[in-house]
């Protein structure tokens, strides 16, 4: 009986230790996943360049704009450069 009574003992100890490891990783994933995020976003923020307005209308007249986002407080927008690779701006 006692022999029992161990090996469910260590069973559930067992158990136990496992999910405080899925919930300790899940943790973690999740935890990266959001900084990761939140350090993207900087990057990307700190890329882009404040233009004028009136260089923004210039670039549009030039054919230069490949693409505008415009959003409550800001004008976002994209243009390639030699190489074809898309420089972000804001206004």
């Amino acid at each position: 009986m006692d022999n029992n009574n161990n090996n469910n003992n260590n069973n559930n100890n067992k158990k136990k230790n496992n999910m405080r490891f899925i919930i300790i990783c899940f943790a973690a994933a999740l935890l990266s996943f959001l900084l990761m995020s939140y350090l993207g976003n900087k990057l990307k923020e700190a890329s882009r360049v404040e233009v004028a307005y009136s260089d923004f209308i210039k670039l549009i007249d030039q054919g230069k704009v490949d693409s505008v986002k415009i959003t409550s407080n800001m004008i976002e927008f994209a243009v390639e450069d030699a190489n074809g690779t898309p420089n972000y701006n804001k206004t």
